[in-house]
């Protein structure tokens, strides 16, 4: 194949140089395993939205705020308000966030974390940055840096790529 044919057929790679189509398939095997993989065994994904609001509620309280507003956890998930408001309800349940209205806004309720949130979520901070710890210790600092560097990297594309709103009309019949 010539390279006028490669630039047409999408192929862009040498035989076996593992790049154009066969490193974007590799790449989404790699995202896909990551993703797929239940960082908790037995963790319900349902509960997927709890356990990120709770991390989202921490850097808030962290920085001195005051709780969020139920849109701003939408926006901030990357969800629908009903979610929210599901994982919120269950978070609540749990004794882990409260409710209260918003001194600035009457209409808003802001939420945020009560002292045994506070404590959960830090708890599973130390647990994460413990396993991520493990993880640059079986990799080698060299390459935990770069892995930490790329995968930043990696968000911040497809950060861009949501934020352009690129690819919804190739989705629109799936």
């Amino acid at each position: 194949m010539g390279s006028n044919e490669r630039a047409e057929s999408g192929h862009t790679g040498g035989e076996g140089s593992g790049g154009g189509r066969e490193l974007a398939a590799s790449l989404l095997a790699a995202f896909g395993a990551l993703m797929a993989r239940r960082w908790r065994p037995g963790a319900n994904p349902a509960r997927q939205a709890e356990h990120r609001g709770l991390w989202i509620l921490l850097e808030d309280a962290e920085l001195g705020g005051n709780g969020l507003r139920v849109v701003d956890l939408c926006e901030r998930l990357g969800v629908k308000p009903p979610t929210v408001t599901r994982a919120v309800d269950a978070l609540e349940r749990r004794g882990l966030v409260s409710r209260a209205g918003d001194a600035a806004d009457r209409r808003s309720i802001r939420v945020r974390l009560s002292q045994a949130g506070l404590e959960c979520a830090r708890s599973a901070r130390e647990r994460a940055l413990d396993q991520m710890e493990g993880l640059a210790e079986r990799l080698g600092l060299e390459d935990a840096r770069t892995l930490a560097s790329l995968l930043q990297r990696s968000a911040g594309y497809f950060s861009e790529l949501h934020a352009r709103g690129c690819g919804k009309e190739n989705h629109a019949s799936c």
